[in-house]
């Protein structure tokens, strides 16, 4: 399956779509039709009584108020109110799709970016509803017009054969429309002053007959015109369709939806790739980029995409060079890489890189600019958790629609339905209006669906971190098992960990460009480095990892040679303390001074060097000074090690609870030197700094500063041991032979 290979408009693939999609079209038309009704006392009935007491006002007024006949000489009363009906409904059906269509990718914006959806079956879904209402009117017509003549003509049985070039020829008309709409937005308003206007010059409230003959053909030339007169031909006086025109309506639509590559565009997205240009993949590839580019057209203001649509156009034909109206920007430059079935890729990158462009475009959810995707297997993705769920609808409901918006037919979301169910762990809420469900079920409920539809290619966009942690432990479990049968995973998380442990390779991004692509603890050791790199060090360090000069380094390794302790590090000469000069916290916060104010607070390597980029094993002095603008007693000072999360992990103090420094004057100055060892493994961690003295026989804080000094352990290789802290274990393993059965029992 290729999400890039382009969507034809002809009549074969309009009923090809129809087909392949046919039980998402079903269960997107149902909830149309129903949720059209919800919460209304009749409910669906209202289908059926909106258009009976619309023609029963027809008839009064028509009737009784106009006395008005269809033709001259009939004493029918109830005859112009059937045919203006049946003018109605035609005109009805054609109008429904064609003002809704403009709007159909604008109002399901999250189809289109989120979820990998089919977007040219929105038109049928459109379509399929109008059928329902149009079916509905017409048994109202029917019932009506046998209670008033007593018979129905057999003829009717034709009606589906007329009807079916029209439904062709609104259907392209939908299509077009929904396109032109997202670029387009007065095309809504365009559409639906065009429908009132065709209502007036169509038969629908005249017979042509009624017109003078030099305004006949005008009528006739409008192909409403046909449709109607045919519709009431075979309903109304049991006559045979004319089916030369039916011949040359349909003729009329192929012509004009033919299978040529021009019209292939997705609707609402970006142009496809040419799908005669696809990759030929080997079977176990299953995702392949070869210099993939997307640059987005950003305009000042909304008419600046008007002219841009029109004006260059015209000037090509004038034979002047075309004005750009719109400025680009790059989010992604030549993205080459391949990913083999049952690999797990990690991508890592700054904000604003160009990861969920990337997956968006891995998913068909966008198209490239330039360059050339091929997808080997069904995608699941996981870029917008809940993408298309109705608060309206139950969440047994909300499971059907979104499995069957990721491909699953009735009889495999049924199979699947307790599993999934199990798995989002929300009870008898299963049955609720999704409405009622609190945050975290409404997210459960939707990560439960998208994981247990068995995708060769799951696409996942920071969502590993939703419910608690026995649902997460639930999720990751649930990965390592399509992990195991052979899927491929393709994520983005900042997370650094997960993608360390997790996968099996990792892809770093920087200003939409592949930086690096390798071992995941290597990208990530580099991409720590990169995020923490001085602004004048960026643009360097970028060209270097490009350059592949220094993929194999361990973050913090430098060309030019750094003092460094070696002492309780057999791996000192390899790994070098430094100071980074763009590790400095943002959230730092500063107590209100209670007469002494902390000065100056970094760390220190034994040689007096400042670091703040620093080894495991090594020993450090954290320091600061402190000035006294008020005398102070029994004073200690000290300083809180925590994670980035805020998490305290432990803390060194100068002196111990109940001890201190008994008195310091006013305008005296204190260096204090803590020292500590550093146990902590690779990560980012914040240093507290604090004054405590004593005042009415209770310890208060003199001065503190949160988030005072900010520090990073460098990554290091082939470690046995886990998670924040290294408690220096030892581990010993002995093989002591096979247990016999005796033994055991």
């Amino acid at each position: 399956m290729n999400p890039h290979a382009g969507f034809k408009t002809g009549p074969v693939e309009m009923f090809r779509s129809l087909a392949c999609n046919r039980q998402l079209i079903w269960q997107m038309t149902r909830r149309e039709v129903i949720g059209r009704y919800r919460g209304s006392l009749l409910g669906l009935t209202w289908s059926f009584f909106s258009p009976l007491i619309m023609l029963v006002i027809y008839t009064f007024v028509f009737s009784v108020v106009f006395k008005a006949r269809w033709h001259a000489g009939s004493d029918s009363k109830a005859e112009f109110a059937l045919a203006l009906f049946i003018g109605m409904i035609v005109h009805g059906l054609l109008a429904e799709c064609v003002n809704r269509a403009p709007g159909l990718i604008l109002g399901n914006v999250s189809y289109v970016k989120k979820v990998v959806f089919p977007l040219e079956v929105l038109p049928w879904v459109t379509m399929g509803a109008t059928l329902f209402h149009t079916l509905v009117s017409l048994v109202v017509w029917g019932g009506f017009f046998i209670l008033v003549n007593l018979t129905f003509n057999w003829t009717a049985v034709f009606l589906p054969l007329i009807l079916l070039p029209l439904v062709l020829m609104v259907m392209g008309m939908a299509w077009f429309l929904a396109s032109l709409g997202v670029y387009l937005r007065d095309v809504g308003q365009i559409t639906g002053l065009l429908t009132t206007v065709l209502l007036f010059v169509s038969p629908v409230l005249y017979p042509v007959s009624n017109l003078p003959e030099r305004y006949q053909a005008y009528i006739y030339a409008n192909p409403l015109t046909f449709f109607i007169e045919q519709s009431r031909a075979v309903l109304m006086w049991g006559r045979f369709p004319d089916w030369q025109g039916l011949g040359i309506a349909m003729i009329w639509d192929c012509s004009q939806r033919g299978t040529d590559s021009s019209g292939s565009r997705r609707l609402g997205r970006d142009l496809p790739m040419s799908s005669e240009h696809e990759l030929c993949l080997d079977d176990d590839i299953a995702i392949s980029l070869e210099d993939v580019s997307k640059s987005f057209q950003i305009y000042n203001v909304p008419h600046d995409r008007l002219k841009q649509f029109v004006l260059p156009r015209m000037q090509r034909l004038l034979g002047r060079n075309p004005r750009q109206y719109f400025r680009e920007f790059h989010a992604l430059r030549n993205i080459s890489f391949k990913v083999g079935k049952g690999e797990t890729i990690g991508v890592v990158g700054r904000n604003g890189s160009g990861k969920s462009t990337l997956l968006q475009i891995i998913c068909g959810t966008l198209f490239p600019t330039s360059g050339l995707v091929e997808i080997n297997g069904r995608i699941a993705a996981l870029l917008e958790l809940g993408s298309g769920f109705n608060p309206e609808f139950t969440g047994r409901e909300n499971v059907y629609m979104s499995a069957a918006v990721l491909g699953l037919g009735r009889d495999e979301i049924d199979s699947r339905f307790d599993g999934i169910a199990a798995f989002a762990d929300i009870g008898d809420f299963i049955e609720q209006p999704v409405k009622t469900y609190s945050s975290g079920m409404y997210i459960r409920l939707a990560f439960a669906v998208a994981i247990n539809v068995d995708p060769d290619i799951l696409i996942i966009d920071e969502a590993l971190s939703v419910g608690d942690e026995a649902f997460q432990r639930r999720c990751f479990s649930r990965l390592q098992q399509i992990k195991e049968n052979g899927g491929t995973i393709f994520f983005v998380s900042h997370a650094a960990a997960m993608v360390v442990e997790f996968c099996d390779r990792a892809i770093l991004l920087d200003g939409g460009e592949q930086i690096l692509s390798g071992q995941p603890k290597k990208v990530v050791s580099n991409y720590h480095k990169l995020i923490y790199a001085g602004e004048n060090r960026v643009e360097a360090l970028r060209q270097e990892l490009q350059e592949g000069q220094n993929v194999e380094a361990v973050p913090g390794t430098r060309k030019t040679p750094q003092r460094q302790d070696s002492s309780d590090n057999e791996e000192g000469p390899e790994i070098r303390d430094f100071y980074d000069v763009g590790l400095v916290p943002k959230s730092t916060v500063k107590y209100e001074q209670c007469g002494a104010d902390i000065l100056d607070p970094h760390i220190e390597a034994l040689s007096g060097e400042r670091v703040n980029v620093l080894t495991r094993g090594r020993d450090y002095d954290c320091v600061y000074g402190v000035n006294f603008t008020d005398a102070a007693f029994g004073v200690r000072a000290g300083c809180m090690i925590k994670t980035i999360t805020g998490l305290e992990l432990g803390g060194v103090l100068s002196h111990p609870v109940g001890q201190g420094i008994e008195y310091v004057e006013r305008g005296r100055m204190l260096d204090v030197r803590l020292r500590f060892r550093c146990t902590l493994l690779a990560g980012v961690y914040f240093f507290n700094a604090g004054v405590v003295g004593v005042r009415d026989g209770a310890d208060v804080f003199l001065h503190r500063i949160v988030d005072a000094m900010m520090f990073r352990v460098q990554p290091e290789e082939d470690l046995n041991v886990a998670g924040v802290v290294d408690f220096s274990a030892s581990t010993a393993t002995h093989d002591i032979g096979f247990v016999d059965d005796e033994t055991q029992e």
